[in-house]
C-alpha cells in the first residue's frame, strides 16, 4: 500500500502556471513585459500561465527571468481558484 498520493498531471501543470502568474504579478510585470525579457510572445506567456507548453526548458527560462529558484515554481499557488483565460473584466 502506497502512502504517496498520485499526482494528476493536468492539475500540476495548471498549478505551476498559476504560480508563474503569481510570481510575475508580485514583481509588477505584465505578460507583455515578461515576454520582452524572454524574447518571446505574450501569447506564449499566456499559454505557460494556463499550464500548457510546460517543458523543463521553458520552466528554466521563466525561473531565470523571474530571478527565482526553479523549485519555487512548484510551490502551491496562493489561490486555489482557477484563473480564467483572457483579460480581467473592467469594472
Amino acid at each position: 500500500m502506497s502512502l504517496v498520493r498520485k499526482l494528476e498531471a493536468d492539475r500540476v501543470c495548471r498549478n505551476v502556471g498559476r504560480r508563474i502568474a503569481e510570481l510575475r504579478e508580485a514583481q509588477s510585470l505584465t505578460q507583455e513585459q515578461l515576454s520582452v525579457v524572454l524574447a518571446t510572445s505574450s501569447q506564449w506567456i499566456s499559454q505557460i500561465e494556463a499550464g500548457r507548453n510546460l517543458t523543463v526548458h521553458s520552466l528554466v527560462r521563466v525561473a531565470n527571468a523571474l530571478h527565482v529558484p526553479i523549485q519555487q515554481l512548484f510551490d502551491a499557488p496562493a489561490s486555489s481558484r482557477e484563473r480564467r483565460a483572457g483579460r480581467p473584466r473592467r469594472g
